[in-house]
């Protein structure tokens, strides 16, 4: 559940600053000097040794992704660090600290950062790691840090192993892990865990990779740019559109498993799994689209379901019998071409009712979008400020570029994105389809997408034909009925309709209901939530410790499943090897 977000405070300086040419290595040199001796002195006679190199006159963040935590864990203010990470260092032993490369960045004359990156090795793990130094007093302190697991040392990544074809699924009874759904997280979990040694078996219920995909509105695109939304080791094509469309996406992770070389069952679901505590071993009964019943055993089991899952968010509206138009869920709407001259009516205004009312408005449909309460409206271009300066073109190599975004904890990113997002051009479009009337909500994107799992709408150019009154409104006013002709509303006035389109979402809580089907309520009720964020601002249940210690949750889009994925089979690994010890959990 999301509650009203406060920006944290931002290190500004009292003067101009020009980071960007200063001596940024000599600087993160000295302060990775000054770092190593505060993990050496602390103690318990020196509890408070480690945030000295951090900054007091803001919060700081450690954020750390299993380095030396095995889990997601962000310390924030100085106490919070000393206590969390006072305990992480004497468990892991971080040493042999590394600068790698250090530059200036500058968001405004007083707001900038040297960002350092550098490596290190625990007594697992080999590691890097992100700082932000600000001046502070006379000193450059951090502001931020991440560090993060690479690999697990003895049990290193090999990508040639992707390269190299392996057994065909109907020959594998037996198998390290097995993964439900091939979409993006399970693809990309799968390929991680493969280049990891571990054998794996991907169960697809579609009867190709990617059609979960294609089985979508055909106006979709992807609303974040190819540099953002690729796959792990596979790079696209350079021809790939910039906004890829549900056919690039779907072709795209057909491609990914074929040229990764992984095992795909397709036409196939998982029925239920039964878990033996001695032998710690899953049997999961896999029944394929034509009855066919077959049984495999794994170590352990990975839920890439999909974080929306495929259970549809219908509103119940009596009276439906009797219309006599088409009403459908956007699920099964496929595009206009049937509705020209007709009247439709979009009920919804997350992003897929804002698609399919621009599909149908382009085609020549009389469109009115139905909105119950108020929505997100953000600027496409105020998306890719925050995300374009890391994801491009000439953008540095996809692992740093994860690294580097995921270096920002969340609390401030959706801090910049609020700075971002005031610029007039936005207040004006606010303004216009307030007019219009639309009920515009208090733009905060990264909790509609990290806590409300969507329910807002990055403008690719829906909101012009609304201002414009192409698109017609009629917003808070609750839907009483369908009629025959159309919808009947609270206020006494209806709406003639030949198509009414469910835009409405899916049931966020549909991979944790299809986990339960799938092993049971014995385990299914030990499982945690699924998506929204924790205390400490990471994801619930997501890549990390689901309640059961051989049950994993996988999702997100391309960029974060690409990210996390890695974590999670580390973890997979480090299971199957019995080296997942001493977690330091919340």
């Amino acid at each position: 559940m999301s509650t009203k977000f406060i920006p944290v405070p931002l290190p500004i300086q009292e003067e101009p600053l020009d980071v960007v040419t200063l001596d940024a290595n000599a600087i993160a040199d000295d302060w990775l000097s000054q770092f190593c001796g505060s993990l050496k002195t602390n103690s318990q006679a020196e509890p408070a040794a480690i945030s000295s190199v951090f900054v007091t006159n803001c919060d700081p963040f450690w954020k750390d992704h299993l380095a030396l935590t095995w889990a997601q864990r962000t310390a924030r203010s100085a106490a919070n660090i000393d206590e969390l990470f006072g305990k992480a260092v004497k468990l892991r032993e971080p040493q042999g600290f590394q600068l790698i490369s250090a530059t200036g960045m500058a968001m405004s004359p007083r707001l900038g950062w040297i960002q350092a990156m550098f490596t290190f090795i625990t007594n697992v793990a080999k590691c890097s790691g992100v700082v932000k130094l600000v001046p502070e007093d006379g000193a450059w302190k951090a502001w931020t840090v991440l560090t993060k697991m690479d690999d697990i040392i003895g049990y290193e990544r090999d990508l040639a192993r992707l390269d190299l074809p392996d057994q065909v699924p109907d020959t594998l009874a037996e198998v390290d892990v097995l993964i439900l759904g091939a979409g993006q997280a399970g693809l990309q979990v799968a390929a991680n865990l493969r280049a990891l040694g571990l054998s794996t078996v991907v169960v697809e219920q579609g009867a190709r990779v990617g059609d979960h995909w294609r089985g979508r509105y055909e106006a979709l695109r992807l609303h974040l740019s190819k540099y953002y939304s690729q796959l792990a080791y596979r790079p696209w094509p350079e021809n790939f559109p910039y906004y890829p469309s549900l056919h690039d996406i779907a072709d795209g992770l057909e491609d990914y498993s074929r040229t990764t070389h992984l095992n795909i069952l397709t036409s196939s679901r998982a029925v239920q799994a039964a878990y033996c505590e001695a032998a710690q071993k899953w049997s999961v009964d896999i029944m394929s689209h034509d009855g066919t019943l077959r049984t495999v055993e794994a170590g352990q089991l990975v839920f890439a379901t999909g974080v929306n899952g495929a259970i549809p968010s219908v509103p119940y509206i009596p009276g439906k019998d009797g219309y006599k138009g088409t009403a459908l869920h956007s699920s099964v709407y496929r595009d206009a071409s049937e509705w020209k001259g007709k009247r439709a009516v979009v009920i919804g205004t997350a992003s897929s009712g804002h698609d399919i009312a621009q599909d149908l408005c382009n085609a020549g449909a009389d469109v009115t979008m139905i909105q119950r309460s108020p929505s997100m409206v953000v600027a496409i271009e105020d998306v890719q400020a925050l995300y374009g300066r890391i994801f491009k073109a000439d953008g540095p190599p996809l692992e740093i570029a994860d690294l580097m975004w995921e270096s920002t904890p969340i609390p401030i990113n959706r801090t910049f994105s609020k700075m971002n997002l005031g610029s007039d051009a936005v207040r004006a479009k606010h303004e216009g389809l307030r007019k219009a009337g639309f009920m515009v909500a208090e733009t905060d994107p990264m909790d509609a997408v990290y806590n409300r799992g969507g329910g807002h709408y990055l403008d690719v150019g829906a909101s012009a034909l609304i201002i414009d009154g192409k698109i017609k409104m009629k917003a808070g006013i609750p839907i009483t009925a369908f009629i025959p002709a159309g919808l009947a509303f609270e206020d006494g006035t209806s709406l003639d309709a030949d198509l009414v389109v469910f835009a409405t979402g899916y049931n966020l809580q549909s991979m944790s209901q299809t986990a339960r089907q799938i092993v049971g309520e014995d385990i299914g009720h030990k499982l945690k939530d699924v998506w929204g964020l924790d205390t400490e601002s990471h994801l619930r249940g997501m890549h990390r410790n689901s309640g059961h210690p051989r049950l994993w949750y996988a999702g997100g889009d391309l960029g974060m499943s690409r990210y996390y994925a890695k974590l999670l089979a580390l973890q997979v690994l480090a299971t199957e090897k019995g080296l997942l010890t001493s977690r330091l959990e919340d």
